[in-house]
């Protein structure tokens, strides 16, 4: 599993981060899309199996209520699936 997560990480671009906001209902600004972009492809590996509060704690700091809602939500049920 961490093998395809990894192959998928290495791929994604900004532009996957925006798509797939909307398709959630989200409308992300382009810097939400950065610091997005920027967690993800730094910190993968700590939330899917590390303590991922101190960095929720950053982005609930960096991102709009809305658009953090909606990460928390989208990564505990991804999270519940693994």
């Amino acid at each position: 599993m961490e093998f395809l997560i990894k192959g998928y990480v290495n791929n994604l671009t900004e532009q996957n981060i925006v798509d797939y906001a909307y398709k959630n209902g989200v409308s992300v600004t382009d810097e939400e899309t950065k610091i997005i972009y920027l967690y993800v492809k730094n910190y993968w590996q700590v939330f899917l199996k590390g303590n991922a509060d101190g960095l929720f704690m950053e982005l609930r700091e960096k991102l709009r209520p809305n658009t953090y809602q909606v990460i928390v939500k989208l990564f505990n049920e991804y999270k519940s699936k693994m």
